[in-house]
């Protein structure tokens, strides 16, 4: 189903979105949240953690979320 982002498109909200939401959480900020109020991404915590096995755990549980 598409997402409405803030900037007025949207988008599919598949693993490539999870992706950039989890890993720039600024970069497509969905309608009704505001930026900034995530840090600044997994990013953040790039030398305790593997940023692609961090990410496709994450995504794996968001999927299992109904």
């Amino acid at each position: 189903a598409p997402v409405p982002l803030i900037d007025g498109t949207s988008v599919t909200a598949d693993d490539a979105y999870l992706k950039v939401a989890i890993q720039q959480p600024n970069a497509q900020i969905v309608q009704g949240y505001m930026a900034n109020v995530m840090s600044s991404g997994i990013t953040a915590y790039q030398d305790q953690l593997n940023k692609d096995d961090v990410t496709a755990a994450l995504i794996a549980y968001i999927k299992t979320l109904k």
